[in-house]
């Protein structure tokens, strides 16, 4: 049985590879035929991160907007979930689709926490995480967790000497779960609210170059 799991493992990981998969390990023979069968579906359409048995997908600006909006910013413009890295070659946005649809973002990208508070010789190896969204129908099922997972992945690829977020307060403890801590005290971000920088920190110094 293990002889099997593993030669269909690394089947699958010669697939993944092609299509900018990364690969996790999954864990019995029954999901691996499942994710089998997606890979060859999904191998030249797109890219994802496989994270606790969910597909986290790459997936353009556009797709992770919506979902923004409707969660983050219900009562502001459109053009309010438009971010300014949205676009740029280093950024990643990051979703879980059901049917065609995002019902769960996030985006990060290369930028430094506020002055005052790290190494500034650091700067250019610090990542933030944005726009993280998971809208209310679907909460509660580790969503947010992969997304947030596959972020701090990405960093580690990039070589990220930490991952930073401004966090609303009331979401402390999903942070903190994955291995984030406060800094500082709690600040106001009109018109949405208390927040809370928070720091992921020490990541693994491994993969490309950033």
């Amino acid at each position: 049985m293990d002889a099997e799991r593993g030669e269909l493992l690394g089947k699958l990981k010669s697939s993944a590879d092609s299509a900018g998969y990364v690969l996790f390990d999954a864990p019995d023979l029954e999901s691996l035929d499942a994710l089998d069968r997606r890979v060859a579906e999904d191998v030249h359409l797109r890219g994802g991160e496989r994270v606790s048995g969910t597909l986290v997908e790459t997936v353009r600006s556009e797709l992770v907007r919506p979902v923004r909006h409707e969660v983050l910013r219900p009562n502001q413009p459109m053009r309010a979930c438009v971010y300014p890295n949205d676009d740029e070659s280093h950024t990643k946005h990051y979703a879980i689709v059901i049917d065609g649809n995002a019902v769960a973002v996030a985006s990060i990208f290369r930028e430094p926490p506020p002055k005052g508070w790290n190494n500034r010789a650091y700067d250019a190896h610090w990542w933030r995480i944005r726009g993280m969204a998971t809208r209310p129908a679907v909460r509660r099922q580790g969503h947010g967790m992969s997304l947030l997972k596959a972020c701090l992945q990405y960093a580690e690829t990039k070589r990220g000497v930490g991952v930073w977020c401004n966090a609303r307060t009331s979401v402390r403890s999903f942070y903190e779960k994955g291995g984030f801590r406060a800094v500082g005290e709690e600040f106001e971000l009109p018109p949405i609210g208390p927040h809370l920088l928070m720091v992921h920190q020490p990541l693994s110094v491994r993969g490309e170059g950033a």
